[in-house]
């Protein structure tokens, strides 16, 4: 039988409530390490978008089983659901969730696509420096035409033969 189950079935025993704490525990150590994980690995923002919504349900769960225990008082526990749930519906929890999921996307899709400018072997480092050279040479050229073409002195476009 599973702990939430009997836990539900016998609330009082306390034996059921500590096995299902020992769980939830369990399950937060779990959620914290693929979070680090997933911020070194780099993943979409909507499973850490999830996985920091089941970190903030293991944590209402260990506060309800608290309160079942009478360790903590339940209108504590109101009150912090009332704030979560203004605070997750205010302006600036909505722009700040929102710029770190984009900054999130930024991040995972910049580290795809810059992939190709790293170098793992000799050939690759020789094959980006010369490209890197020859870059190098063209911009030289294309500003020394610069130079020389704004240093001539060119007839004005459009303009008419003075009159005597």
């Amino acid at each position: 039988m599973d702990a939430a189950g009997s836990f539900a079935r016998y609330p009082s025993q306390s034996g059921d409530r500590d096995r299902l704490r020992e769980i939830v525990d369990q399950c937060r150590a779990c959620a914290v390490l693929s979070h680090d994980q997933m911020e070194e690995q780099g993943v979409s923002s909507d499973l850490v978008f999830r996985l920091d919504l089941v970190i903030a349900q293991l944590e209402r769960i260990d506060i309800l089983l608290r309160v079942a225990a009478g360790q903590q008082d339940g209108r504590l526990f109101a009150s912090m659901l009332v704030r979560a749930f203004a605070d997750e519906r205010g302006i600036h929890s909505l722009l700040r969730n929102s710029v770190n999921r984009m900054a999130r996307q930024i991040v995972t899709h910049t580290s795809k696509s810059g992939e190709h400018y790293i170098a793992s072997s000799q050939s690759d480092w020789m094959r980006m420096g010369s490209g890197a050279l020859g870059a190098g040479a063209i911009t030289a050229v294309t500003a020394l035409f610069k130079y020389v073409f704004g240093a001539m002195a060119l007839a004005l476009c459009g303009s008419e033969s003075p009159t005597a």
